[in-house]
């Protein structure tokens, strides 16, 4: 007994030893980053080599700018500052919060009570505009600085001088030190950008063929399979067994079901053989009349790109450029699938083609049954691939749904937006059918085909970058056979987590997350009520997410009440809505939580209430132990776990 208190004892040390430690890294950390300014940009107008730009700098100060103190901007070499840059060239101004509304300061060339001075070095290899703040008012740290550079400056008044851009092509520095009135160094930092030569543009638009299918292993026993695939243009497509098969020697032509469009192309491949990998060459030629296959595959574009050339006055200038253009019609696209060699065997599907622009394939789970929901698995066609059979506890891994749909083609359109570069999971009745890819705008697209009449409930869900998940997004409707319906502006909740769970009074609160980037995120911020809250009890916090979809909040909880709270997100997106609310997070201000339990009384989504959403969550982890649905803890989820929801129900 006595040696198993002495352990007890010697982990108890060893931990607060261990987080000694931590906070001595942290303290060390913070003691090495006292001199630099943490949060700094420069937004310029154009970055063309040797070209006249504004620069818009923006900087939060870490440390105090008494009064007669100084902001000095230091350009890298290469870049030059004309000789006469001074006040009416620049604009100085500060504000609370980095996209807030900032208050400007006054400049003369000299400083004075009132006035800030501010100075320019004329040079190509050692400019410098230096600002001494007047001698009567400072710049508290946590002040965000705005600096403006050139004609964009025009709070006293405008001027035609401009910083001339560096004439060789790389990345540049641009310098920001702080100084007391004691020219006593305080803090710096440095901000790169990047100078870039013009882009010659033309509106020449390549084709493209893509969304092929089918793709990977076919069911064991396939004999003839549909071959499809997808082109942005009208066209005549054909394929061959042998690549690099000239068009005009194609004798096997694909068919076409939509009309005159020839968008969607499609051709019965018959007599496979058990065991054997297929490999097929497509080649398409557009609906131009253009026969002259020479021609048509190696010629020259030639572009005229209207460019401004600044000089002290305003000219235009034509310059002309040549693209050497390889006509799509005489590139393989190719279409490569197996069957497979092993009775009742998992349909496998390879990461298949997505199309030659954007690679829109990959992993998915799939349905059981003998033939692919898409086309990849059994003797199913369609585009965009098939979802495999299974066996036993294996899952055939799918394929991403297609889009865009075939022009006619019955079926459901799913539109909207998620969170950047990540996967948004598609579920039929609680069964999870595919998956659709995000672009860096978080905007996604599925199109579900060979559906039967009648009435589906389809979820969407999706996880950010750091493996939080979205709530579930359901939608409910009658599907009548032989229609293509839409559901569009689809927006997935942001993500939202927080740092801590309890804080103490006056304590900053930071919250974080992810959503559609550059987009408006509303967080909520309430007292925990059990007989509901009113919207003018609610605390609101907005702001904007970054170009990457991340959002990060500090919540003031100086004068809160202490207590349990509830905080929740939503975003907008300008023209189109607001988002439903995300989960719920609980924090406590100056009290310790409780432990309610995992997903407590039947909310399995976590906003509040026990619904429809909940039920569907329900019946996708049905007959697992997954920990959240499994209300009774029994390692199951079964009809013991719907009964308890059905307690809960709020609708």
């Amino acid at each position: 007994m006595l040696k198993n208190i002495i352990n007890k004892i010697e982990n108890i040390f060893s931990q607060y030893f261990a987080i000694f430690g931590i906070f001595l890294f942290i303290f060390l950390i913070n003691i090495s980053n006292t001199q630099a300014i943490q949060i700094s940009s420069d937004r310029i107008s154009l970055s063309w080599p040797d070209t006249p730009i504004d620069h818009e700098i923006k900087f939060r100060l870490e440390k105090d700018i008494p009064a007669g103190g100084k902001i000095i901007v230091i350009p890298e070499a290469g870049f030059f500052t004309p000789s006469g840059f001074g006040d009416l060239s620049v604009d100085i101004a500060s504000s609370d919060n980095l996209n807030g509304s900032y208050s400007d300061r006054f400049l003369a060339s000299t400083s004075g009570a009132v006035f800030d001075g501010v100075s320019a070095l004329a040079s190509t290899t050692n400019s410098r505009i230096e600002i001494t703040l007047n001698s009567t008012l400072g710049i508290t740290a946590g002040k965000f600085i705005q600096i403006e550079l050139g004609q964009n400056a025009s709070f006293q008044g405008t001027s035609s001088l401009q910083i001339v851009n560096p004439l060789s092509v790389k990345s540049y520095g641009i310098e920001i030190e702080t100084y007391d009135n004691s020219s006593a160094f305080l803090e710096k930092s440095q901000v790169m950008v990047a100078i870039l030569r013009p882009v010659t543009m033309s509106n020449y638009i390549t084709k493209k063929r893509l969304k092929n299918s089918p793709s990977g292993w076919l069911t064991y026993g396939t004999t003839q399979t549909i071959m499809s695939l997808i082109t942005n243009y009208p066209a005549i497509c054909r394929y061959s067994t042998a690549s690099g098969t000239a068009y005009s020697a194609m004798v096997n032509e694909f068919f076409y079901i939509d009309g005159e469009s020839n968008i969607y192309h499609t051709a019965i491949v018959d007599g496979l053989v058990i065991g054997t990998k297929y490999n097929y060459y497509v080649r398409c030629k557009g609906l131009d009349g253009v026969e002259d296959e020479i021609t048509r595959c190696h010629y020259d574009i030639s572009t005229t790109t209207m460019i401004e050339v600044f000089d002290g006055s305003s000219t235009t200038t034509e310059v002309s450029s040549t693209i050497i253009h390889i006509e799509e019609d005489c590139v393989d696209y190719e279409i490569e699938f197996s069957i497979s060699s092993v009775e009742g065997g998992t349909g496998d599907t390879d990461d298949g083609d997505g199309g030659e622009d954007t690679g829109d394939d990959g992993d998915d789970t799939g349905d059981t049954g003998d033939t692919g929901s898409g086309g990849g698995g059994g003797s199913g066609g369609g585009s965009g691939g098939g979802i495999g059979i299974t066996t036993g506890d294996e899952t055939g891994r799918g394929v991403y749904l297609p889009y865009p749909p075939p022009l006619g083609v019955p079926g459901v359109i799913l539109e909207g937006w998620g969170y950047p570069g990540m996967d948004v999971v598609i579920l039929k009745d609680g069964v999870e059918i595919g998956k659709a890819a995000t672009n860096f705008q978080a905007k996604f697209g599925a199109f579900l085909e060979d559906l039967n009449q009648g009435t589906y409930t389809f979820g969407l869900r999706s996880s950010d970058t750091q493996n939080r998940e979205s709530l579930l997004f359901t939608t409910t409707f009658f599907v009548e056979k032989g229609t293509q319906s839409t559901v569009s502006d689809i927006i997935l909740a942001p993500t939202i987590a927080t740092n801590k769970t309890t804080v103490i009074a006056g304590e900053k609160l930071e919250l974080f997350g992810e959503t559609v980037p550059n987009s408006k995120v509303e967080v909520w911020f309430y007292k925990n009520d059990q007989e509901g809250i009113r919207e003018e009890d609610v605390i609101k916090t907005e702001g904007i997410s970054t170009n990457m979809g991340k959002w990060n909040f500090l919540i003031d909880t100086e004068g809160i009440e202490k207590g349990s709270y509830m905080l929740k997100a939503r975003v907008k997106i300008e023209g189109v809505n607001y988002s439903d609310f995300g989960k719920i997070i609980n924090v406590s201000i100056g009290v310790v939580q409780g432990d309610n339990g995992i997903c407590a009384n039947a909310d399995l989504n976590q906003d509040g209430k026990v619904n429809i959403t909940d039920f569907s969550i329900l019946l996708y982890y049905w007959g697992t132990d997954d920990a959240c649905a499994d209300q009774n803890h029994n390692g199951e989820v079964e009809l013991t776990d719907f009964s308890i929801m059905m307690y809960y129900w709020t609708g």
